[in-house]
């Protein structure tokens, strides 16, 4: 499949045009979808990617690749979580120091 070629060379750009042209054709084929979702999460989309990878774990719930898709997406949504937080405690702690 031409995604998976552009999803390796990076170009996701691509690689979401081609899987998107593909679902459209043949909207049951999941392995198309969980390609898509991968893609937007290596993107930074995380709330498409789960929505994603959710919709067809919704119609074929032991669909493995989503499965772990959807566990990754979750460990990455953690991840920005807790460096956002480490952001914005610094932020007040450069504040504080700025007070002083």
């Amino acid at each position: 499949m031409m995604g998976n070629a552009f999803t390796h060379l990076r170009q996701y750009k691509a690689a979401k045009a081609h899987y998107r042209i593909v679902l459209a054709l043949r909207p049951n084929y999941f392995d198309a979808a969980s390609n898509l979702a991968l893609v937007q999460a290596k993107s930074g989309k995380l709330d498409e990617a789960q929505g994603i990878y959710e919709a067809v774990l919704r119609m074929w719930p032991k669909h493995e690749e989503a499965q772990a898709g959807l566990t990754l997406v979750a460990k990455l949504q953690e991840a920005k979580n807790e460096q956002f937080r480490l952001l914005l405690e610094q932020k007040t702690l450069d504040e504080a120091e700025a007070i002083d």
